[in-house]
């Protein structure tokens, strides 16, 4: 079996603009990404996909590979699933890899990667035990999961035992891209502006593997202070 991680990245964020440029130490939040992804031995290839030639030039100067895809894209999976399609080469696993994680740890995709092999969920993702102050944090995903299983996710607190912090990651079987990138809009992903909701409320199954790492993601200037 084979898998592809792609970093979907764009220049225009509401909360934190041009955030994938920032420069954290020496290099911008979207290379230290591409570069903890690279220290995975069992990803096929890795790849950004992205609308700006700002975040390609950064990554053009670190030796990776950047896939142009078109600048509307509701959500990150939506441009993986362009740049996928762009590239034109089939893997047993699409991983769409957030591109506002700089220090995601590199063992948590190879932990998943090794589930996927053993179970071949057709969509598979992770999460880290909710700490008490990111319940109430909107900026915080969570997910409740049951039977490893995610039945929900939101921004709000979910009260419930089984709670998670959500990490964005996503592996996708190849069968089912065309499906999932074909579903509508659902109210519910709109206005919490969360991508899986279309999934899971038509009826797609969400496998959970826990993780025992922890990831921060900068989804403001705050969250720096947290790296």
């Amino acid at each position: 079996m084979d898998f592809v991680g792609i970093i979907p990245a764009h220049k225009k964020s509401k909360r934190f603009p041009e955030k994938a440029l920032y420069k954290i130490n020496e290099y911008s939040i979207i290379q230290n990404v591409y570069m903890s992804v690279s220290k995975s031995k069992l990803l096929s290839n890795i790849y950004v996909a992205t609308d700006c030639l700002k975040i390609k030039k950064q990554i053009e100067d670190i030796k990776g590979k950047v896939i142009l895809t078109e600048k509307k894209h509701s959500n990150g999976s939506l441009r993986c699933f362009e740049a996928y399609e762009k590239k034109g080469e089939k893997h047993d696993y699409l991983i769409n890899i957030q591109g506002d994680q700089p220090f995601i740890n590199h063992q948590i995709i190879d932990m998943m990667i090794k589930f996927a092999k053993s179970k071949k969920p057709k969509i598979l993702t992770t999460g880290f035990p909710v700490l008490e102050k990111e319940k109430k944090d909107n900026n915080s995903v969570k997910t409740y999961v049951l039977n490893n299983t995610c039945v929900n996710f939101s921004r709000q607190n979910i009260c419930e035992e089984n709670v998670f912090k959500h990490i964005g990651v996503y592996f996708f079987k190849d069968e089912i891209i065309d499906e999932i990138k074909n579903l509508k809009q659902t109210k519910r992903e709109e206005k919490e502006k969360l991508e899986q909701l279309r999934w899971l409320q038509n009826n797609y199954k969400i496998h959970f593997k826990k993780s025992i790492y922890d990831v921060i993601s900068v989804n403001s200037k705050e969250d720096l202070l947290d790296l």
